[in-house]
């Protein structure tokens, strides 16, 4: 019983260590908290992307269509 209790807190302190000085060498994934990837950019919608002037007769192409 108590050796099962000593190795339990062995573990739970083997696991602060590398928690609190980022032994691992790379991130651990945690799903509700995911990394972003730089490969898929999140969209923002305050730059205009080419499918906003897909229209051609929009009116910051053809200012005579106003």
């Amino acid at each position: 019983m108590y050796l099962i209790a000593i190795i339990n807190a062995i573990f739970v302190a083997i696991k602060a260590v590398v928690v609190r000085y980022s032994l691992f060498p790379f991130p651990v994934p945690c799903s509700r908290f995911p990394i972003p990837d730089s490969r898929f950019p999140i969209p923002d919608s305050r730059f205009p992307t080419s499918s906003s002037f897909a229209d051609p007769k929009h009116p910051s192409i053809h200012p005579q269509y106003n």
